[in-house]
């Protein structure tokens, strides 16, 4: 008998152990016990085969016959402009991390992102690069290159991808240098600032934008949680406006100073919220703010939607929406797995799942599995 198991084996079985660990995982989420596969769901999706299933499995039932209806790719494939940017589809790049920074100017670093455009990618987003920046962020960073290196590398990237029609972004996300609460009203502008200074520096190197990172621990994400945000100023949580006037003025600022860069903006919109119930407790949520306690302790989606048309008055191009927990990085990122993986809808990161028939407001729409939302 053979016992070579293939990468995709392997990773569909670490992601179902995960799932499998946990159990009942999430409190209420999963039947007390096992059985056989439940009915087809409705909307003409087929079930699984019959079998014996961990419990955690009754979660999120899946449509596994989307890929026979999936053959109109017109719109995938149609012309796209935002803001001044324009790509003859709608593939994007978005800027996950590729690690390939870690080395500083190198040619692994050109050649992944020059590929991306070999093969027909014309809107490509990079991974914030602290010696890429004109400004070092707030953590140390073991890499040290000159501004002349920098922009040096900057410009060739930009011309290597343009030669096959690519057009670069840079996603820029400011980090407090201390806790929110603690700064000043002259230092978070002094940040908003900040967004000028790096708009023009990849302007000169040849980029086409910016996309502002709003979400994890970042300045505007926590400015923005009702959660975090344990201010009484007019960046304070008393309303969405003064969460959202840090990433609005960084915005204008940006806007009035670059007027044909374009902004983009990643955001945390769609927040696991389980804890206003209580149903999972400190397992998503750390420790209750008195301030906060009043409020809703997760951004909303209807605060999210909110907030998303304050930055597009104030001139945002786009935005890119992030599922997941607040301030927890490995658990936003395990949403992704639901692009990559059968068998792992509703991972949360923290070897739980998800219920989303709840989580998420209920809202979440996630049953075409390995294909994501």
């Amino acid at each position: 008998m053979s016992t070579e198991v293939s990468r995709r084996q392997f990773l569909t079985g670490v992601g179902v152990a995960g799932i499998a660990a946990a159990g009942a995982g999430l409190a209420g989420c999963s039947p007390s016990k096992g059985g056989t596969t439940p009915e087809a769901p409705t909307g003409g999706g087929t079930a699984a085969p019959s079998k014996e299933l961990i419990p955690a499995a009754y979660l999120n039932q899946q449509d596994y016959d989307y890929k026979k209806k999936t053959t109109d790719f017109k719109t995938l494939f149609s012309p796209v402009k935002l803001g001044t940017v324009e790509s003859s589809h709608r593939i994007i790049k978005s800027a996950a991390g590729s690690a390939t920074y870690l080395k500083g100017p190198s040619d692994e670093m050109l050649d992944y992102y020059v590929n991306f455009a070999k093969g027909g990618v014309e809107f490509i987003i990079i991974e914030g690069v602290g010696w890429l920046a004109p400004i070092p962020g707030p953590f140390p960073s073991a890499i040290t290159v000159s501004k002349e290196d920098a922009m040096a590398f900057g410009k060739k990237l930009v011309e290597e991808c343009g030669k096959y029609g690519a057009s670069l972004i840079m996603q820029w996300g400011a980090f407090a240098p201390g806790a929110i609460e603690d700064l000043t009203v002259e230092q978070i502008q002094a940040i908003e600032d900040q967004g000028i200074v790096q708009a023009q520096w990849y302007k000169d190197m040849g980029f086409k934008g910016l996309e502002l990172h709003m979400t994890g621990g970042g300045l505007a994400n926590s400015l923005q949680s009702p959660f975090y945000n344990t201010r009484t100023d007019e960046y304070g949580a008393g309303s969405i406006e003064n969460r959202a006037r840090q990433s609005v003025n960084t915005i204008k600022k940006i806007k009035a100073a670059v007027p044909d860069f374009a902004v983009g903006a990643l955001i945390e919109s769609v927040v696991e919220n389980d804890n206003i119930t209580n149903n999972v407790g400190e397992a998503f949520m750390w420790s209750d703010s008195d301030i906060t306690l009043p409020y809703t302790k997760t951004k909303t989606i209807e605060e999210g939607i909110e907030i998303v048309k304050l930055l597009e008055a104030a001139g945002l191009d786009w935005v890119q929406c992030r599922i997941g927990i607040s301030h927890y990085h490995p658990g936003q990122f395990a949403s992704d797995l639901y692009f990559l993986l059968n068998g792992v809808e509703g991972a949360t990161g923290f070897g739980t799942q998800f219920d989303f028939s709840r989580h998420f407001q209920g809202e979440m729409i996630g049953n075409h599995s390995g294909a994501g939302m």
